[in-house]
This record gives structure tokens, C-alpha cells and sequence, in this order.
């Protein structure tokens, strides 16, 4: 009996150790390729590569400073609209400093990243 109690004691303690050895990283795991979070989207300075398109999605709902976006019916798109017009931007997915948006929502998505990223 006295080596079933001690065997279980350490089987009990090697599985706090391992359990403790595991939880104790607080980094931050970036998010999977194909998901969207909507706080990562707003408020950064986005641009393609080659720098043609630029958006900019803050917090308060103002485009930039000059027009006003609003989540789409889907909750994956934000409509602008601005001086020049309305327009749907469609989000397959985004990170902390990559966001992949399209104008059509079957079409190819185009990486934009955090402006001073690229």
C-alpha cells in the first residue's frame, strides 16, 4: 500500500511539473492564417505593397479623416463611404500586421500591411 501511495505522489507531482513547464509562456501565439479578428483591423494605417491602396479603419467609425466605414452584413466586410462614393471591402483574414482585403468577395485577396511593414 505504502508503494502504491508514493508511486501515485509522484506521478502526482510529474504532472504538476509538466502542467506548470507548459502554462508558463505568456507570449502572445500569433493568429492562425485564416482567421479574422476585428480589433486587429482597426485603428493601423494599411497599405499594399507597392503603396496604391491605403486604408485606414479607426475606432470612432471615421475613414481616414475624411469619409465613415461600418461593418457589413457579414461582420467580414466594412463599407466605406467617402467624398468619391460608397465601396465594400471585403477580409478573408488578418494578423497584428497583415490583413488580406478585396473589393469582390470571390475574388483574390491582396495583402495589405501596417504602413512602415512592408
Amino acid at each position: 500500500m505504502k508503494n502504491f501511495i508514493r508511486l501515485s505522489s509522484i506521478i502526482f507531482g510529474l504532472a504538476l511539473v509538466f502542467t506548470f513547464i507548459s502554462c508558463g509562456d505568456d507570449a502572445v501565439e500569433p493568429e492562425p492564417e485564416g482567421t479574422f479578428t476585428k480589433e486587429l483591423l482597426l485603428d493601423k494605417h494599411w497599405i499594399t505593397e507597392d503603396g496604391a491602396v491605403e486604408h485606414k479603419f479607426n475606432t470612432d467609425g471615421t475613414y481616414f479623416d475624411f469619409g465613415l466605414w461600418i461593418w457589413g452584413d457579414d461582420q467580414k466586410s466594412v463599407v466605406t463611404s467617402e467624398p468619391g462614393g460608397s465601396r465594400t471591402w471585403h477580409i478573408s483574414h488578418n494578423t497584428t500586421t497583415s490583413a488580406f482585403i478585396s473589393h469582390k468577395p470571390d475574388s483574390t485577396f491582396t495583402e495589405y500591411r501596417v504602413k512602415g511593414s512592408w
